[in-house]
């Protein structure tokens, strides 16, 4: 796909993966947030949300990093339009246009294996 990008594109697309890469890390840390809160009730103690924490930056965390910070992963965003997590609305016409197929084959392969609900958890 990179060879059929414009410099303007391949900047849209780094900012659409920035974008998504953080929306992806807000909706993990989502979790996170809830074991802040049971720590803050006393229902675990701070051992345990410290290995919480340890276990969501080796896990979740580096997972979402591998994925986007690869610039050369050119499925980060299609991937992440098939899981609504940009919106259509939110990319250049020319944009969809290179990338549809990705997006529809990426929207085939979740429905399929029903991975979006994978993607709200840690």
């Amino acid at each position: 796909m990179a060879d059929k990008l414009s410099k303007k594109l391949r900047a849209e697309i780094r900012v659409l993966q920035g974008l998504a890469w953080r929306r992806d890390l807000e909706t993990a840390l989502t979790g996170l947030e809830e074991q802040f809160k049971l720590w803050r009730k006393q229902s675990i103690d701070a051992f345990e949300l410290s290995d919480l924490i340890h276990k969501f930056h080796n896990g979740k965390n580096r997972d979402l990093w591998k994925f986007y910070s690869d610039h050369q992963n050119s499925f980060s965003v299609p991937s992440a339009i098939a899981r609504e997590v940009i919106l259509v609305s939110e990319v250049s016409k020319e944009l969809l246009e290179i990338i549809d197929r990705d997006i529809q084959q990426f929207r085939q392969i979740y429905a399929e294996q029903d991975v979006f609900d994978d993607n709200q958890s840690n």
